[in-house]
């Protein structure tokens, strides 16, 4: 019988100075003021006659290329062979100044190279103290819909995959749940100027005060989806209504919903990297220069705060074209890092590296034969946006997405062919 095995640790990744800027919004123009809660690497480690699989949570705006390649550099001094998971909570209130990319950094701040070696030593201390914990575990898995927090955040009636999968892992030392659960954890605003996790903060927080587990949070495909039209204010109560009604909904699953059991005697992992298609410079300014105008007429006619939210978020999109257009790339491709894991072919896991439409995970549901799918977002690089062909609507999402449209379909079938194949 195969002896499965895992463990659990974290560090704080809070800088110790007030000399940063956040990421995440192009209005937002002041330096930070304070910490209103700590951001974490939280790292989950599991071990079999297979090569560790490290599963590794940070609370930032997203994952570039060098914070992946130097987090498998240190988890290979540690580890040795291994695969490798790591993902951003996409809090909009954490420092900038880890990224080296302007674009990642939305003009904000310039990068320390001391925060980044700071947070790299971090994920080394948390990865180590998750290999030290490693004990024989259990595992099982739970799901269940979260209601009342997040819609479509352009068209708050459509459908989206609001399915919370949780994995859980139990020992005798405690246990873990690591919940794939896909939201923009933006309640705060571009006013704020104080470094927190926002509503995934809230969350996890209260999932682990009242099960008694540790936590991991992987986004999941969040492009559209928002809390615009659910939060009442953009304040730190607000944050933590919502993440606290998300939480309760999950504890109750865990306690009560139907689990089904994990042998975890078949472990399959594959990564690849692939190729995709970028828009030209020309084509992502020249299209929003020629929709600002009408946007603008909307916005004077619009009296609801919602609508009136979209159209200011189109018009924000277009200001940071407009912004970044001299630093935008134009070489025509992209390349992404996935990563693929299939548990007893029960649970099937993805990564992609940025924003991806919530239709991919209903998708990937739809037409794979595991029992549970859990699409991880802001994985192990940041391509950006990805929606469908907007068909007309003119979105956010789809006025700021560098990728073509067309990689919409590839990325969805690449996806299902990588988890199928396994």
């Amino acid at each position: 019988m195969t002896i499965t095995t895992a463990g659990y640790g974290e560090a704080k990744i809070t800088p110790g100075d007030n000399d940063h800027y956040l990421a995440g919004y192009i209005r937002r123009n002041q330096p930070m003021k304070g910490v209103h809660d700590d951001i974490y690497v939280r790292t989950l480690i599991i071990d079999g006659p297979w090569p560790p699989i490290a599963i590794i949570q940070l609370d930032l705006l997203c994952i570039d290329k060098h914070i992946y390649t130097d987090t498998q550099r240190v988890a290979e001094k540690i580890l040795g062979k291994h695969h490798l998971v790591v993902a951003a909570t996409h809090t909009h209130s954490a420092p900038s100044t880890i990224y080296r990319d302007p674009l990642h950094r939305v003009g904000m701040g310039s990068y320390r190279k001391d925060y980044y070696d700071y947070v790299i030593t971090m994920i080394g201390e948390a990865i180590e103290k998750a290999a030290e914990s490693q004990t024989p575990v259990q595992a099982w898995i739970t799901s269940t819909e979260i209601e009342g927090v997040a819609t479509d955040r352009n068209t708050p009636g459509k459908q989206i995959d609001q399915k919370a999968v949780i994995l859980g892992l139990d020992s005798g030392r405690g246990g873990v749940l690591v919940i794939n659960y896909a939201v923009h954890p933006s309640v705060l605003g571009p006013e704020n100027l104080y470094i927190t996790r926002d509503l995934t903060g809230y969350f996890q927080d209260t999932v682990e005060a009242l099960t008694g587990y540790k936590t991991l949070f992987l986004n999941g495909a969040a492009a559209n989806i928002s809390t615009r039209f659910t939060r009442r204010d953009r304040s730190f109560s607000e944050a933590e209504r919502l993440g606290k009604h998300a939480a309760y909904q999950v504890v109750d699953a865990v306690r009560t919903g139907k689990r089904i059991v994990l042998s975890m005697e078949d472990i399959r992992v594959n990564t690849e990297e692939i190729e995709l298609e970028t828009r030209s410079r020309d084509e992502i300014l020249g299209r929003a220069i020629l929709v600002e105008t009408s946007i603008k007429l909307k916005l004077r006619e619009v009296q609801d705060p919602a609508r009136r939210r979209v159209l200011e978020a189109q018009l924000e999109a277009i200001k940071a074209i407009k912004e970044f257009s001299d630093i935008l790339g134009d070489t025509g491709r992209a390349e992404a890092v996935l990563t693929a894991i299939n548990m007893d072919g029960t649970l099937g896991m993805i990564t992609w590296p940025g924003e991806i439409h919530s239709d991919a995970s209903l998708a990937l549901r739809g037409t794979t034969s595991y029992k549970e799918i859990m699409l991880i977002g802001y994985a192990n690089e940041y391509t950006g946006y990805l929606v469908p062909e907007d068909k007309g609507e003119i979105t956010y999402e789809s006025l700021i997405q560098i990728l073509k449209p067309s990689m919409y379909e590839k990325a969805v079938e690449i996806m299902k062919n990588m988890l199928v194949q396994i």
